[in-house]
């Protein structure tokens, strides 16, 4: 019965992701101190590694930098939330 119930799961979270099907993630960093912010988001990312690449947004135009992180995100209607919280959700954009 677990195996059935684990192929279920993995399913439904492929599922949520094709829905999405996001390549990339960018995220505004607007706050001075943001180290805890990339904890959390280093954290969640762990714990919801999928393949949509994570790239950070200092700055404003024309002298915006941009930071890929070397770890990736399966991005769902949950970490979406997540990453709202964390970052606010004007500051994100998924592409």
């Amino acid at each position: 019965e677990e195996k059935t119930s684990t192929k279920t799961k993995n399913k439904k979270v492929s599922d949520s992701s094709k829905e999405y099907n996001v390549q990339t993630v960018y995220i505004k960093i607007i706050k001075d101190k943001y180290e805890n912010d990339l904890l959390k988001l280093k954290s969640l990312a762990t714990e919801n590694s999928g393949s949509s690449a994570l790239v950070l947004v200092f700055g404003e135009k024309p002298n915006q930098r941009a930071l890929q992180l070397p770890f990736k995100i399966n991005v769902t209607p949950v970490t979406r939330t997540e990453l709202g919280l964390i970052f606010s959700s004007e500051n994100l954009s998924y592409n």
